[in-house]
This record gives C-alpha cells, sequence and structure tokens, in this order.
C-alpha cells in the first residue's frame, strides 16, 4: 500500500483537522530549516569568493606598481644623461649653446626610446619638452600631448617626484587610446629647469601582460580606474580607463571609458566604496553592478606610482550557481521527510510517542549538529547515519553540497606540497670548496615562490652561483622556477660558457612563455677560486654587488643583458674580472630586498644593503646572508611581506 493511501486512511481514522495542523506546523518548521541551511552555503561560498577576488586585485595592483617602478627607473635614467649633457656643456664654449644641446638631446631621444623598446611592449614614445618651445617626440606623433597640460603642477613639485599623465574626465568619448604618460623635470647646475623628458606608454598592454590567473577570470570584469582628482567626474566617482570583459573575444582588456550607473538603493555602500579606494583602501562589497548583485572586490597602486585602482566584478549569480541546483532538492526531500513524520505520528499516536518520538527525531539533531558545526567553519562536518526512507535523502544531499567546501581544503593541502617541493630546490654547498664560503637565504611571501638561487660545480673546480627571479608568486612561479633550474643545470653540464648556456635557456624558455606574458630575470656568476678569476652574464636582473677588502669599496657588476622569455633570438654576452683577493665579498639579491617598504611607506632601498654588506665583511658569507633578511625584516615592521626575498653571498678566503 502507498504512503498517499495510509496517509488518507489515518486522516479519516484520527480526522484531518488535527493531522492538517499538525502538518502545517512541520512543514513549516522543516522549509524554515532548509532556507537556514542554503543561506549558510551563500554566505560562506560568497565570503570564499569574495576573497579570490581580492586576492587576484591585490596581484594586478602588486604587479602594476612593479611594473610602473621599472617605467620611473627608465625616466630617471634619461634624465640623468641629459643633465650630464647640460653639465658638459657648462665648461665648454660654444657659438650658440641652445642649439647645441637641442641637436645632441635629438640624438639621444631615439637611443632612449631603443633602450626600451626591446624589452616594453607597452611602449608607446619617448618625448622631451624644454619650457622655450622646443619639442621632440620619438616615434614622431601626429597629436603629442600639450606639455603645459600634463606637468602644469611641476614648478611646486620635488626634484626627483615623477609627473604623471593619465586620462581624465574629459576623454569619455572612448575614441583615444589609453596611454599614460610619466615624467620627470631636467635641470642645470643652478637648479633652473631646462625641460621635461617622458616616457608615455599603453596602460591596457600593460596590463593585459601582468593579469593574474584566477578561477573566476571568464566570469568576472575587471576595470581598470583612475583614482586621481583630475579623473573624477561631476559625482565624485573615479574614471573607468579600460575593461576585461570575459564575454568579448579572448577577454582582451578594451579601451572603454564609460560613467558608473549608481543604483539609489545602494548609493551608501557605492560611495563608501570608492571614498575607500581615494584613500587607498583595499577590500570587497556586494552591490548591484549594470542591474545585477555583484561581487566588487577593489586594489589601488601606490600613491606615488599614478593612482591607478583595479575593480574585479562577479556576479553573485556564478559564485552561487554550484549550489543552485540542491536548493530544491533539499526543500524537496524535506517536504517527503515532513510526511514521513506526520505518518508515522498519527500510527503511533499517543501509545509509543513516549518511546518512538526521540529516535524518530535523532537524525534531524544530528541535521542541526551539522548544520551548527558547518556555520563555525567546520567544512568536514558529515551525516553518516543510514536510514532507509526520506531522512537519508536528506543526509545525502547534506553532504554533496558539502563537497564543493572541501575541494578548497584539498587545494590547500596541494599547495603544501607543491611548497615541500620547491624547498628541496635548495641548493646544498659542496663542503670541499676550500677557497669559497658560500651562503644562500630566502623567504617566501607564498606557499610557493618565484625566487631561485642554485649552486652549480664546474668543471676545474669551478663554483657557479645563479640568482634569479620569475614575474609574480604562487605555483605558477613555482612552476616556471623548476622549469629554468633544470634548463640551466643542463646546459651548465653541457658548456661552460656561460653566455652560451644563457642564451641557450632563453631559446628553450621563450618557446614555453612566449603567450603567458610570465619573464625572468637572472644573474649568474662563475668563480675559478685557483686563478681568482670571475665571470658572469646579466640577464635584466640588478647588478650584484663586490666588496673589495683592501680598500673597503663597494663595485657593481652590471652588464647588458634582457629578461628571459622576452626575445628568442637575444645573444646574452659574458663580462669578465680578474685579481680577486681574499677578503672580497660578492652580494646577489632579489628586488624584494630593497623593494621592502616599512610601515609609514619607506622603502629599504640598495643603500641600506651596501652598508650592511660593508659593515659585515669580515663575517662569513652565512652570517652575512643572515644579517640581510634580519634587516629587511625588522625594517618591514608589522607590514605583509609582498614580495619574495632571496640573497646569496660568496666570500673569497
Amino acid at each position: 500500500m502507498g504512503l498517499r493511501s495510509k496517509f488518507l486512511i489515518i486522516l479519516i481514522i484520527f480526522s484531518v483537522v488535527p493531522l492538517l495542523i499538525f502538518f502545517l506546523i512541520n512543514q513549516k518548521l522543516l522549509d524554515k530549516l532548509g532556507d537556514q541551511t542554503y543561506k549558510i552555503f551563500e554566505v560562506v561560498l560568497l565570503q570564499t569568493t569574495a576573497k579570490e577576488l581580492q586576492e587576484s586585485a591585490d596581484n594586478y595592483a602588486r604587479n602594476l606598481n612593479r611594473e610602473l617602478s621599472h617605467i620611473v627607473k627608465h625616466v630617471q635614467s634619461n634624465r640623468d644623461d641629459i643633465e650630464k649633457l647640460l653639465l658638459q656643456s657648462e665648461t665648454t664654449s660654444f657659438s650658440n649653446r641652445t642649439s647645441w644641446i637641442q641637436e645632441q638631446i635629438a640624438q639621444l631621444i631615439p637611443i632612449f626610446f631603443q633602450r626600451l623598446i626591446g624589452s616594453r611592449i607597452d611602449l608607446v614614445s619617448v618625448n622631451f619638452f624644454s619650457v622655450d618651445g622646443f619639442s621632440l617626440s620619438y616615434p614622431e606623433r601626429k597629436n603629442p600631448r600639450q606639455i603645459d597640460n600634463l606637468f602644469q603642477d611641476v614648478a611646486s613639485s620635488a626634484p626627483n617626484r615623477p609627473l604623471w599623465g593619465l586620462p581624465d574626465v574629459y576623454r569619455l568619448d572612448g575614441l583615444e587610446e589609453q596611454y599614460v604618460t610619466v615624467g620627470l623635470p631636467v635641470h642645470y647646475s643652478d637648479g633652473s629647469i631646462l625641460g621635461y623628458i617622458a616616457i608615455e606608454l599603453d596602460i591596457l598592454k600593460l596590463v593585459k601582460t601582468i593579469s593574474p590567473a584566477s578561477q573566476w577570470s571568464s566570469h568576472m570584469q575587471s576595470l581598470l580606474l583612475g583614482m586621481k582628482a583630475s579623473q573624477k567626474t561631476e559625482d565624485e566617482l573615479p574614471l573607468v580607463i579600460g575593461r576585461r570583459n570575459p564575454l568579448s573575444k579572448k577577454s582582451e582588456w578594451k579601451t572603454e571609458t564609460f560613467l558608473f550607473n549608481i543604483d539609489p538603493k545602494f548609493e551608501d555602500e557605492t560611495t563608501a566604496l570608492f571614498q575607500g579606494m581615494q584613500y587607498g583602501k583595499n577590500g570587497y562589497v556586494s552591490v548591484p553592478f549594470e542591474g545585477e548583485v555583484s561581487v566588487w572586490a577593489y586594489s589601488q597602486t601606490e600613491t606615488g606610482l599614478g593612482g591607478l585602482g583595479i575593480l574585479n566584478i562577479l556576479p553573485e549569480r556564478e559564485a552561487l550557481y554550484r549550489i543552485a541546483s540542491h536548493r530544491e532538492s533539499l526543500s524537496r526531500w524535506l517536504s517527503l521527510d515532513s510526511l514521513l513524520i506526520v505518518s508515522v505520528v498519527v500510527v503511533i499516536m499517543v501509545i509509543v510517542a513516549a518511546y518512538r518520538s526521540r529516535p524518530m527525531l535523532a537524525p534531524f539533531f544530528s541535521l542541526v549538529s551539522a548544520f551548527e558545526r558547518l556555520s563555525a567553519g567546520d567544512f568536514s562536518a558529515k551525516l553518516n547515519f543510514k536510514i532507509r526512507d526520506e531522512r537519508q535523502m536528506v543526509a545525502d544531499a547534506f553532504n554533496n553540497m558539502t563537497i564543493q567546501l572541501e575541494d578548497g581544503i584539498r587545494m590547500r593541502q596541494g599547495l603544501e606540497v607543491a611548497r615541500e617541493v620547491q624547498h628541496n630546490f635548495f641548493p646544498e654547498i659542496d663542503p670541499s670548496i676550500s677557497d669559497l664560503d658560500i651562503g644562500v637565504r630566502m623567504s617566501y611571501c607564498e606557499e610557493t615562490g618565484g625566487d631561485y638561487v642554485d649552486v652549480l660545480n664546474g668543471k676545474g673546480g669551478k663554483v657557479c652561483i645563479v640568482v634569479g627571479d620569475v614575474t609574480g608568486h604562487g605555483v605558477g612561479a613555482a612552476l616556471l622556477v623548476a622549469t629554468v633550474r633544470a634548463l640551466i643545470r643542463g646546459h651548465y653540464e653541457a658548456d661552460t660558457n656561460l653566455s652560451q648556456v644563457i642564451t641557450s635557456v632563453n631559446f628553450k624558455l621563450t618557446a614555453d612563455t612566449a603567450d603567458s606574458g610570465r619573464f625572468v630575470t637572472l644573474f649568474i656568476i662563475e668563480i675559478d677560486p685557483t686563478s681568482q678569476e670571475l665571470r658572469w652574464v646579466r640577464a635584466g636582473h640588478d647588478p650584484a654587488w663586490l666588496f673589495r677588502n683592501t680598500d673597503s669599496s663597494i663595485v657593481s657588476l652590471s652588464g647588458p643583458g634582457i629578461a628571459l622569455g622576452v626575445d628568442c633570438d637575444l645573444i646574452y654576452s659574458e663580462s669578465y674580472r680578474d685579481r680577486l683577493e681574499s677578503g672580497d665579498v660578492i652580494l646577489i639579491g632579489t628586488d624584494g630586498i630593497w623593494e621592502t617598504s616599512s610601515p609609514d611607506g619607506t622603502e629599504f632601498g640598495k643603500h641600506n644593503l651596501e652598508r650592511i654588506l660593508s659593515e659585515n665583511s669580515k663575517r662569513t658569507a652565512e652570517e652575512i646572508c643572515y644579517s640581510v633578511i634580519d634587516a629587511v625584516n625588522h625594517f618591514r615592521g608589522t607590514q605583509n611581506q609582498e614580495d619574495d626575498v632571496s640573497v646569496a653571498v660568496i666570500k673569497i678566503q
């Protein structure tokens, strides 16, 4: 006999009214329980999603900070070259000094452009403007920016403060390219201004090359915002400079300037969001975007680097679709279970109610307990009872909905395994090297990192030390580190010519990274303890430091070379130095050291690193490494570590 037939008989026997009242009350409670369960999952899933979007926005901002800092350094280098030219002109007699200066600058501007174009696909032009109206642009542009608009606040600015020209509210037609200009004033030795040297770049091409990977990349929109006062609209909202729409072809960044359409119901939340961004705060909030409730996660670049912001927007429905299908299933099984409870209660009625009510309700107590554990953050909560009725269906529905949350835990465990594997890459120092004292220290800002340090034993007793820095952090950077490590070890064993080794590694690495936008800066150095000769190749990495024991001077081991993974046709050259002496110290580091910021925003800088090297030159290589790391950690204070930190020290015995 079916359940409906039994239910009909019970209604007839015990009257319809009491049964109906009981059923309705029980059904209402179970529906409420199902709604509360679904809301718990909604809150947990939306919070997890918001944190992932926030992490992606922070990675955008960190990568953008790094790239814009590099651009500023290039402008400073160009400005220094021109000021040297001005100093030379002051000590030489000319019939027409102004004409000579203009001719020399006209020759330098193309050189500046060629110096950068090989490593920056976002470069547009190099420009020079003088206060007397003389201007140059290479390559020549039909409509160059007017210097009086771009640098109108230079007179009151610091000499070394970069000046940024960004898209503003008067460019809302979206027809112009989104170019960003950064420049510095050029001074005579007496402090008067000759003019301004500037680099113009395509900000959207730059953002495209540094886009971090995210599981939501195919669903979320990313907006590049201008946060400076000149970019605000009449409603005090930031200007949208570019947009990455996941529905567009290849999800590329496009020039799409538009005004935000703020829902009046959420005006306070939206205003608070943009005010927070204006003051450099990061975070996330849920407000409508284009008519659909979405999660907004935002982050901002450093104030001195253009004042740009990244905003990731994901519709809440994209995050909730994973559990949406289970809501109706849960309600259906709870309804069936409600019918079962009503039937049992009516059958046994008063006779067995005192004996059977508790065993029957025990599964629901377990269900409530599991809900409480889940709401407290225990995602391992399971319903393991076995009952051959609809209550088992409720348990199965609950257990199935926890799978998505458990996947996140498994992902964390996978990261731990990756961290352990990368830890095994830490170089081992051969104790048989009696003429060299070698020390290495590495500190990752995440479970896995993008810094790479290795010590190789070469032919004839030579020792090779490699220090590299991969763009980005996390698992992707760690995989690229493993690839670079394998390539260098394989080629170094076959050929001890460093220039040939790095040229071959770059050729193979570029084939793997051409479409990823990633690259590797690297410094490889080979020491012959017997002849005390030094050879090195620099591939886009900052120069190493050589402390000379005889006169306590510090020499920069520089040299030409672009980062690996940029151009497969590059041929790297080898630099050479002889006459190393006992007590000389070589230090190689990654930019995570000198770019570390204190709580007040001050950078650690290379001058502090040179001071530590000089003060600790008499100590062992390992002790010098510890001194550097301890100084960086103390300088950072309570700030979170934002980049990997690595240092290698070689001391001549």
